[in-house]
């Protein structure tokens, strides 16, 4: 019995280290940032720096799981970014979201002019993510998830986000919807494939 009591407070401390271990892999997975690049790559991009934003998406922390940078699509309560510097100010509040509503529907001249600067904003972000996502292709296919298909529709993704950062620029309710549009079906091809459901 005293031989088991050992065995068993052994295999605890055992089991506590090894949740030790796993928490503090854990937390630096986390500890890397996606949003700080993210947002510089889109200040390039919003510079019309190209080769500073490929370069940058280049560098990108090359230990950050491209998962959490697709987060950032994200609903803000999701911890995704959200739109615009102020939380809940413009809704959804979300990359994603808000795509969605802006494919839906047009938005009236009133609403899109004075929400025209964060849509701008979101369309670089959603630029930049595609430019990282297009430096950081699957190792190899596997199945229907081909890596020429994720370099071709990220750069696609990349490439629809920047047209529709011009075409808010241009504060036209309808193209505004289409350039929308446009985008989010590069998002929901890619997705159709590689997002794990």
């Amino acid at each position: 019995m005293l031989e088991f009591g050992r065995l068993l407070g052994v295999s605890a401390v055992a089991l506590a280290l090894g949740y030790v271990d796993l928490a503090n892999r854990t937390s630096a997975a986390e500890d890397i940032d996606v949003k700080g690049p993210i947002g510089k790559i889109a200040d390039a991009f919003a510079k019309k720096d190209i080769a500073g934003a490929k370069k940058q998406a280049a560098a990108f922390p090359p230990k950050a799981d491209i998962e959490d940078v697709m987060h950032l699509f994200s609903l803000r309560r999701s911890k995704g970014l959200g739109v615009g510097a102020k939380p809940d100010a413009i809704m959804p509040d979300g990359i994603e979201a808000k795509l969605i509503d802006l494919s839906r529907k047009a938005l009236p001249a009133s609403q899109l002019q004075s929400e025209a600067a964060d849509l701008m904003r979101m369309a670089y972000i959603a630029a930049a993510i595609g430019e990282v996502a297009n430096n950081h292709p699957p190792e190899k296919d596997e199945g229907k998830k081909k890596k020429d298909d994720w370099v071709k529709w990220s750069g696609d993704m990349r490439d629809a986000a920047l047209q529709f950062a011009a075409t808010v620029s241009e504060k036209n309710p309808m193209t505004t919807k289409n350039a929308a549009m446009k985008l989010y079906s590069a998002c929901t091809t890619c997705h159709a494939v590689f997002k794990d459901q």
